[in-house]
């Protein structure tokens, strides 16, 4: 045989063991493999969307801060896998508000039009994630 079917197979994500069994003619039903390649591909494609997500929650971070920097992403990311604690959220909110307050129309209409492409960009189920995934990091009493 030519490598067009191994070549082939193989851009299935089957491994090169899978693939000489199919060519050798060892699978007699090649249904269960490609179940097996389905729910593989559907655990990758769950673990990239909450990587999407989590790249979604970073950039509205960023976008938030009024110079963004190398430092902002370290912060924005540590902030993000924990719950903060009152005065930490007290201070954001007071951060947030006087950056906003420093921008002029022209940069807030910048920044309003950049969050709402990247909400656009969300699908609901995306949306309520990430709406939850805040919620969580909300200081709790």
């Amino acid at each position: 045989m030519t490598s067009g079917p191994t070549v082939a197979l193989r851009r299935f994500g089957l491994s090169l063991a899978e693939v000489g069994q199919v060519l050798d003619g060892e699978l007699t039903d090649p249904r269960a493999l490609i179940r097996t390649q389905l729910g593989v591909v559907e655990e990758q494609l769950a673990a990239a969307g909450q990587v999407r997500d989590k790249l979604f929650e970073v950039l509205d971070g960023l976008e938030r801060a009024h110079d963004p920097s190398a430092q902002t992403l370290i912060e924005v990311t540590t902030a993000m896998n924990r719950t903060l604690t009152h005065e930490e959220f007290q201070a954001m909110a007071e951060t947030r508000r006087r950056l906003t307050e420093s921008l002029t129309p022209e940069e807030r209409e910048a920044r309003d039009a950049r969050r709402q492409q990247a909400m656009r960009a969300l699908t609901p189920e995306e949306r309520e994630r990430m709406h939850k995934a805040r919620q969580s990091l909300l200081p709790h009493d």
